[in-house]
């Protein structure tokens, strides 16, 4: 029995070795010829081709990555023949950009502004076609209502010798407004007013100008409103006059020039002719004039006496803007809905 098993043992051992012979010969009959080996290493280079990219296929597909629109490039260089030139135009654009990015800070939403009068603790003074508009400086708004049967506002002053702000309505009437004690009268002027022959109202110590035709006109304050008005200059055109500030002399924006008034000889002393002025502001408390360029989009300090520029603010938001005004240290400018500060360094 025993010797039964061993014999079937070796008979199966016999048969393995049999079976392992058998396989290596065929194996070796595979590889005998040149076009079974190029076989063998075409498919093993093209298992280790296929592997890592299956990998990498299996990974990336565990990954969501999210990308913005506007960071895609879609553009093809080879349908962009003038590819390099449009990156100069626009590398040039860019630093033409650098000094008239908006660097002021909208103060609030105001439409319809006639009149911008800094006020003392950096209050600011509104005066609107219906209202007016105190903001403090931590931007704190109040208002005060024009009453209607007044009619619109459209031309108006501030006189910081008595504190008020005086304005002519489109009914030919003026009136006072105190911010300090918040209230309107009603003011007497010996002189029949047309607010359409006004091209500007300016005030200085307690006298009132109007600009009219070719002549500067100034009113007296009288008890309760003002007197008959005094030609204080005749003989030059200010039909297209868009802005006026008196500080002793008087600067007035005229034809996108300036016009300067000297105890009442017109100077003979001229800004560079690229300047075109649109609206000009003075006070005694500054060295410098100021004047509002909205198409280079500049405001510019000059030097009272020199007329030379000392300080120049460029700023996106200045080809909008209609009414200027100068703090201390930061300049108050209105567009046709918003109040900006821009500060000045």
């Amino acid at each position: 029995m025993v010797n039964k098993f061993k014999e079937k043992k070796n008979n199966n051992n016999k048969e393995l070795k049999e079976g392992k012979t058998q396989n290596l010969k065929l194996l070796k009959n595979f590889f005998t010829t040149k076009r079974n080996k190029m076989i063998f290493v075409v498919s093993f280079v093209c298992f280790l081709i296929l592997v890592p990219v299956v990998l990498d296929k299996i990974y990336n597909k565990k990954q969501i990555v999210l990308v913005k629109e506007d960071e895609i490039d879609v553009s093809d260089e080879k349908s962009s023949p003038n590819k390099d030139e449009k990156k100069s135009k626009n590398s040039q654009q860019t630093k033409e950009d650098k000094n008239t990015k908006e660097i002021g800070t909208k103060i609030t939403d105001v439409s319809n502004t006639k009149l911008i009068t800094p006020l003392t603790n950096g209050t600011v003074l509104i005066t609107t076609t219906n209202s007016f508009i105190k903001i403090d400086k931590n931007n704190k708004k109040s208002t005060k209502a024009i009453p209607k049967e007044y009619g619109n506002l459209v031309l108006a002053t501030y006189m910081s010798d008595l504190s008020y702000v005086f304005f002519i309505t489109d009914k030919n009437t003026m009136y006072s407004y105190s911010p300090k004690v918040d209230k309107f009268e009603k003011q007497k002027i010996k002189q029949v007013l047309n607010y359409k022959n006004i091209k500007a109202l300016s005030s200085y110590l307690t006298y009132i100008y109007t600009l009219e035709g070719d002549k500067i006109k100034r009113f007296a304050r009288i008890e309760g409103g003002f007197d008959e008005p005094v030609i204080w200059y005749e003989g030059t055109s200010f039909s297209k006059t868009t802005s006026c500030s008196i500080d002793g002399d008087i600067y007035i924006a005229n034809n996108k020039k300036i016009n300067i008034f000297s105890h009442k000889n017109l100077t003979d002393k001229k800004l560079p002719n690229n300047v075109k002025i649109d609206e000009v502001f003075a006070n005694e408390n500054s060295n410098l004039f100021w004047v509002l360029d909205k198409q280079n989009k500049t405001i510019t300090g000059y030097n009272k006496k020199t007329l030379s520029a000392e300080k120049t603010i460029r700023d996106d938001i200045l080809n909008r803007v209609k009414k200027i005004a100068v703090q201390k240290n930061a300049i108050i400018l209105s567009t046709d809905t918003s109040i900006y500060r821009i500060p000045i360094r």
